[in-house]
């Protein structure tokens, strides 16, 4: 184990090492979540763990969080989060896929979500994701991953 960065009994070593196993190898139980659809670590942080920390800094108590969940593990994509942030910020596994955040189609229209609750039903998928966005800001402040509805 390469120790030169002094890091290596860290927490925020074990989650380096986290991001790269479950992007990185197929016999990792996560893999399918990560790796096995397409989510990357850049080449800078994946051959080096000094380079991690110097694009990321260290906020320690909070978890390492991919602003767009469909992106890979790079600077402009990842924040350190707190787990009211990070579970808001998941992609839609459930009911019918909607291109935007916190939006599921239900019935004849489009239900919005944030933080497990239900913001109403709308006739349109971008109404939907509006009403997310203005809760997101509501709930979530400048940490708010929200939807660039187009019309």
């Amino acid at each position: 184990m390469n120790k030169t960065h002094g890091h290596g009994d860290t927490r925020l070593y074990t989650i380096w090492k986290g991001i790269k196993a479950r992007c990185n190898n197929p016999r990792e139980p996560a893999f399918p979540n990560y790796g096995g659809r397409g989510i990357k670590v850049c080449t800078r942080w994946d051959k080096s763990f000094s380079n991690f920390l110097e694009d990321m800094g260290w906020d320690n108590g909070l978890t390492i969080d991919r602003i767009n969940p469909s992106g890979g593990y790079e600077k402009s994509n990842c924040r350190w989060a707190n787990r009211s942030q990070q579970a808001s910020n998941r992609r839609n596994i459930l009911g019918t896929a909607s291109r935007y955040k916190g939006v599921v189609k239900k019935g004849s229209g489009w239900m919005a979500r944030c933080k497990q609750k239900s913001l109403g039903t709308f006739p349109t998928e971008e109404q939907a994701a509006l009403a997310y966005n203005e809760k997101a800001k509501e709930v979530f402040g400048d940490f708010a991953y929200l939807n660039e509805v187009t019309k």
